[in-house]
C-alpha cells in the first residue's frame, strides 16, 4: 500500500479513535494505509505517531488523534 493516497494515524491502544475515519475511506472507497495498525518495522505504531507530533515540516501542526494525512498535510 505504498501509494495509498491517504495515512490514518491514530493511538494503536485506543483503535475506536480512528474506526470513524476508517469506515468513512472505506465506505468512500480511498485508497489509504492505517498506519497505526502497521508493525513498526514498516514504519507504523506508535513510534510513527510520535514522529508525526514532532515534525516540524508538516503543513499544520496535530494537536490530538485521529489524524489523516495526504501527502504534506
Amino acid at each position: 500500500m505504498a501509494d495509498a493516497e491517504y495515512r490514518l494515524h491514530y493511538w494503536p491502544e485506543i483503535q475506536g479513535r480512528g474506526e470513524f475515519m476508517r469506515l468513512v475511506l472505506e465506505d468512500a472507497g480511498a485508497s489509504f494505509v492505517d498506519v497505526s495498525r502497521l508493525p513498526e518495522s514498516d514504519g507504523g505504531g506508535p513510534r510513527a505517531l510520535v514522529e508525526l507530533f514532532e515534525a516540524d515540516d508538516i503543513g499544520a501542526p496535530a494537536f490530538a488523534t485521529p489524524i489523516l494525512q495526504h501527502g504534506d498535510l
